[in-house]
C-alpha cells in the first residue's frame, strides 16, 4: 500500500514538473481551419512568384479571386531546434506578399503574387567557428 501511494505521488510530481517545462500558449483556431489551401514546394531562399498561369495550373479558378484576400501562410525554413525549450510557432505565419495588379479587384493573366520564404535546407555560415 506504501509502495502504491508513493508511485502515484512520485507519478504526480513528475507530471507537475514535465508541464511546467512546457507552458505553451496555443492559438485558438488554426489558420487551416477555414478556407482553401494550396501548397507550394520551397526549394530556393529568396523572393518567389506566382503567376496567373501557376494558379491555373493548381487547379484555381482565377476568375473567382479576389486579389486582396490572397494570404500567404508558411515559417521559415531550415532545421527544428534540438532543445525542447526553443522557442517554435504552433501555427502558420502570415507572410507579407505583393499582389501586382490588385487595384481593379481582378487577378489578371498579366498579374502576379511576390513573396519571401526560406527552404527547408538552409546553411548559417558562423565566422567563430
Amino acid at each position: 500500500m506504501h509502495n502504491s501511494i508513493m508511485r502515484k505521488y512520485t507519478f504526480l510530481l513528475c507530471t507537475l514538473l514535465f508541464s511546467s517545462c512546457f507552458s505553451v500558449a496555443f492559438a485558438q483556431n488554426s489558420v487551416l481551419s477555414t478556407g482553401t489551401f494550396y501548397k507550394l514546394k520551397i526549394s530556393e531562399s529568396g523572393i518567389h512568384k506566382i503567376t496567373f498561369a501557376q494558379l491555373q495550373e493548381m487547379g484555381i479558378d482565377v476568375a473567382q479571386i479576389d486579389p486582396s484576400k490572397i494570404k500567404i501562410h508558411g515559417n521559415t525554413g531550415g532545421m527544428l531546434p534540438q532543445k525542447n525549450s526553443e522557442f517554435r510557432y504552433n501555427d502558420l505565419v502570415e507572410n507579407a506578399i505583393f499582389v501586382e495588379g490588385q487595384s481593379d479587384g481582378t487577378f489578371n493573366d498579366t498579374d502576379f503574387i511576390l513573396f519571401y520564404a526560406e527552404a527547408a535546407h538552409t546553411w548559417n555560415y558562423n565566422s567563430q567557428t
